[in-house]
Order: structure tokens, then sequence, then C-alpha cells
């Protein structure tokens, strides 16, 4: 039978951010193997700066279909489930760009 774990990520701006981790190995899929998802369920103040249910996630899913970002394979007014993407989380420093006369890393 397929196994779920699911853990939260604690660097998030305002949502509740998970990652979800699929694993389909053990049952009878053809390519069974283990896949793994980031889960963003909208907060209050996030539905608050866009109002619009219909619209939440529109950006998300534009990125991830240019291959700007992960590919979103669900999107709901209240959660946007995306392709997990191994990495580390943006500082400060990392917005900084060095040529427009910035400090930099």
């Amino acid at each position: 039978a397929p196994s779920l774990a699911v853990a939260p990520l604690t660097d998030g701006f305002c949502n509740d951010v998970y990652r979800v981790e699929l694993d389909v190995s053990a049952s009878e899929q053809k390519d069974a193997k283990k896949k793994v998802y980031v889960a963003k369920i909208y907060s209050a103040s996030s539905k608050m700066r866009c109002p619009d249910a219909l619209a939440r996630g529109k950006l998300d899913e534009a990125a991830g279909a240019a291959g700007l970002g992960p590919r979103v394979v669900a999107r709901t007014p209240d959660a946007l489930v995306s392709v997990f993407v191994p990495g580390r989380t943006l500082e400060a420093a990392d917005l900084i760009a060095e040529d427009a006369g910035g400090a930099g890393p």
C-alpha cells in the first residue's frame, strides 16, 4: 500500500506549508516511485491580499508551466500543491543584486 509522510516547512512567509512524500513503490503501479510535493494552505492574511479565490495560485501555475518555478499539480481557492524542488531558503543577501549597486553577499 502507498505510504504518506507530511512535515511542516517552517520558512514560509504567511501560509501553512508542508513537504508531502508519497511513496507508491509498494503499490501495483507500473511507474511506482516516491513523489515529493509542497502543499501550501492559504492563510487568512494571504486570502485578504488576494481576495479573488479563482486567481489565487495562477501566477504560480504560469511560472511552473513556463519552467520558471515548480510545476503546480493542484490548485483550489484554499490551497496549492506543487512539485518539491530541493534547494536552500533564500536570505536577504540573496535579494541584493551586486550589479545594481547593492552590497551583495
